[in-house]
């Protein structure tokens, strides 16, 4: 007996003891018969109810604390156990009533099983049959909570149940208590999680410096005809690969790291089915169809094949375990076939992006394996959470998050006798990732430090000698959860060992580190820079931003990558303009002022207020500041001052002064600043009228919202207007007042 099968004769004895709540009688004789009733509700049409019940069984024990650590074989026997308990104890009526009546809520299942196992405890039959009472209790609670949800099909199973039992009693049992509406509610779909790549948003990028021939990124055209040749693939089947990859959104560099590497899985899959084997006919024959349609990039046909090359193992797998022990070697081979059959299936379901499949069929890949094949068993599991990662990533999706971390820890638990350090190193950088992604939607650093432990952990069982891209990806996470923790404390120690843990990774990166993950730690450490800045004032630091940002952009392109060309362009005209900043007695910084202005023009051209929101506000502000600022550097500034203030008033149009009401009053309080300077070169008295305009409404956010550094501002230059009030009202004669000094650029207040 297998254990799915055990589970549906469960299943049977479970729906025969619950055939009182559908008003049917039965007998101590007809409550062991629950797996003829299970062939029964089959041939009927009527097993999706036993196969939902399974299907969820299935997952429940997967990560339920009792049976998850259980081998299969006892819980094959505690399934088997307990439907024989189940048809020799009938369910009391008064826990049937309170259990179906409205006041019982999500304790349904619960109160049925706890009069159950009291039963069977005190008549000492759990012990009898040596059973676990901790996964006695755990199994009847699950079963019955998810059959008792679904009430309203047991009752429609009703004349199916009279006919299967046979002529009821003449006096009909009383009516069973009323199905609570929520009981009543249709079957709801159990959602299992699954793992993606994720990808932290990256700052956008800036349009490369003009490199040597020989360093520049390749062509498309030139990597895909590599691609081609490299693995072997069609150009009819990289056209059908590309169509799926950019349905999926994916596009620039991204795009072809994905056609390498599902072209490099169609290459190893391909070998592997048709590698020589002692397979019948049929099975060599589908396994040819199978690479034919992975070769023509038909992922449609290809997965219908597997599915019956999975379906004709599975078939031969079962007959070879009736046969005798000395066929044992060839059963082992025979599983190992499977599972990989159903690994393929769930490698597909990956770069289909069905995250959910993908996870159950990996569980089945482990599932299938003979207990001598651990070396795979853990690959299955660790490609089960790295799919649940995914789709939390992905799809931002918390209860996925949740599994793929027992995922990674399962994992581990199997590498914990530190015979595969690589594995382990794999098993701990996912958990690191798993645990940062957990922090960012929580407040403190308490997650992030777990992360920080995890990418540690990685790093002590690989090097760069013998495992350089692993080495690499622990440090670029560890980097991320440090510089995480930094910001949050604002300390300068996690900050500075972040800039320093992405230095690392960047010089021990070689050619097999995928581009993706270099552009990746470029930008983390650039990021991780300008939150330095915050803290430690020095050139140096804004300096290495600039330059980790310049880096990244080089590898980018406006066109392929524009959201992620225009953060990190906006990044690098930030950085430029804080280090311009810096010049102080030393006079303006005409060079950095001039390439952050185009850095920062490039950005704002690329997003728009709609899709980018407060990022183009930021983008926008600083651009202009730093327009205002290179004007004072020119002997004409008039035009630079009316592209700052056009950019102003852009950014006044599109943010609304209710619920930002700082960010309003800063790009406001600038506007007017920039009119006063205006005012000192063409038509002062409108000018200065506009400029007195803006800052009066600055002025009174600022004192409601208590930004009192920038009021004072405000009131200093407002106050010189009250002075050479009459002068800006009389008309304009050739001596008139002295202007005021300009408003110096107000940084955004967060």
């Amino acid at each position: 007996m297998s254990i799915f099968e055990a589970m549906e004769r469960l299943a049977g004895a479970a729906l025969l003891a619950l055939a009182p709540a559908a008003g049917v009688t039965t007998v101590a004789e007809h409550r062991s018969r629950g797996v003829h009733l299970v062939a029964a509700l089959r041939a009927r049409g009527a097993g999706d109810l036993v196969d939902g019940y399974v299907g969820e069984l299935t997952r429940e024990i997967w990560v339920g604390a009792e049976t998850r650590s259980l081998p299969q074989e006892q819980l094959e026997r505690h399934f088997a156990e307990l439907a024989e308990i189940l048809a020799d104890y009938e369910i009391s009526e008064a826990c049937l009533e309170g259990a179906l009546s409205a006041s019982a809520g999500g304790d349904r299942g619960r109160r049925i099983a706890v009069d159950l196992f009291l039963k069977a405890r005190s008549d000492g039959v759990l012990a009898a049959r040596n059973l676990s009472e901790d996964v006695a209790m755990f199994v009847l609670e699950r079963s019955f909570a998810r059959l008792v949800r679904e009430r309203q099909r047991i009752s429609s199973l009703a004349p199916m149940l009279r006919e299967f039992l046979g002529p009821q009693p003449s006096v009909a049992p009383a009516p069973p208590p009323e199905m609570p509406q929520a009981i009543a509610e249709p079957p709801r779909q159990i959602a299992t999680a699954t793992v993606a790549t994720p990808a932290p948003t990256a700052p956008p990028k800036q349009a490369p410096p003009v490199l040597p021939a020989a360093a520049r990124p390749p062509a498309e055209a030139d990597e895909r005809a590599r691609i081609r040749t490299q693995y072997d693939i069609s150009e009819a089947a990289e056209a059908r690969i590309l169509a799926l990859i950019e349905s999926q959104g994916a596009s620039g560099t991204g795009r072809i790291a994905r056609l390498e590497a599902l072209a490099r899985w169609l290459q190893e899959a391909r070998a592997q089915l048709m590698r020589p084997t002692n397979d019948d006919g049929d099975l060599r024959k589908l396994k040819m169809r199978a690479a034919d349609a992975l070769a023509a990039g038909d992922l449609a046909l290809a997965m219908e094949t597997l599915k019956q090359i999975r379906r004709a193992l599975r078939d031969g797998r079962r007959r070879i375990e009736a046969r005798l022990e000395d066929e044992v070697a060839a059963l082992k081979t025979q599983m190992t076939e499977e599972a990989r059959a159903a690994a393929r299936l769930a490698e597909l379901a990956v770069a289909r992006r069905d995250y959910l499949v993908a996870a159950d069929l990996f569980v089945e890949a482990a599932d299938c394996l003979p207990k001598s094949a651990r070396e795979e068993a853990w690959r299955y599991h660790l490609a089960r959470a790295d799919a649940l990662f995914r789709k939390a990533e992905e799809e931002d999706d918390e209860p996925a998050l949740g599994e793929s971390l027992a995922g990674y820890g399962g994992v581990l638990k199997l590498l914990s006798d530190g015979s595969n350090a690589r594995g382990a190193a794999r098993a701990n950088i996912g958990l690191g990732r798993a645990l940062h992604r957990q922090a960012e939607a929580a407040a403190g650093v308490g997650r992030l430090t777990d992360a920080v432990q995890a990418f540690r952990k990685a790093l002590t069982l690989v090097s760069t000698d013998d495992a350089p891209v692993l080495w690499c990806e622990a440090q670029a996470g560890l980097a991320r959860s440090l510089a995480l923790s930094g910001r949050r404390a604002q300390q300068v120690a996690p900050l500075r060992e972040a800039a320093e843990t992405y230095r690392a990774a960047l010089a021990a990166a070689t050619d097999e580190l995928a581009m993706q993950s270099r552009l990746e730690i470029n930008l983390g450490l650039g990021a991780a820079l300008l939150e330095l800045a915050e803290l430690d004032k020095s050139p140096a630091v804004i300096e290495g931003a600039a330059a980790a940002y310049a880096d990244a952009l080089a590898s980018l392109s406006r066109d392929e990558a524009p959201a992620a060309w225009a953060e990190a362009s906006y990044n690098l005209g930030s950085a430029l303009l804080t280090r311009a900043d810096m010049r102080g007695d030393a006079g303006p910084d005409v060079p950095r002022l001039t390439q952050a202005v185009a850095a920062l023009g490039g950005a704002v051209d690329v997003m728009s207020p709609d899709r980018d929101g407060e990022i183009w506000v930021n983008a926008s502000l600083t651009l202009a500041d730093a327009l205002a600022a290179l004007a004072e550097t020119e002997a004409q500034p008039a035009g630079r001052l009316h592209q700052a203030i056009a950019t102003y008033r852009r950014v006044l149009d599109a943010v609304d002064r209710a619920s930002t009401p700082i960010t309003w009053a800063t790009a406001s309080m600038n506007l007017g600043s920039a009119l006063i300077r205006l005012g000192e070169h063409e038509d002062k008295r409108n000018n200065w009228l506009a400029a007195a305009g803006a800052m009066v409404p600055a002025l009174e956010i600022f004192e409601a919202e208590g930004a009192n550094a920038h009021a004072d501002v405000a009131r200093r230059t407002l106050k010189r207007f009250h002075e050479e009030w009459l002068g800006l009202l009389a008309p304009q004669q050739p001596t008139g007042p002295v202007a005021p000094p300009a408003t110096p650029r107000l940084q955004q207040v967060s």
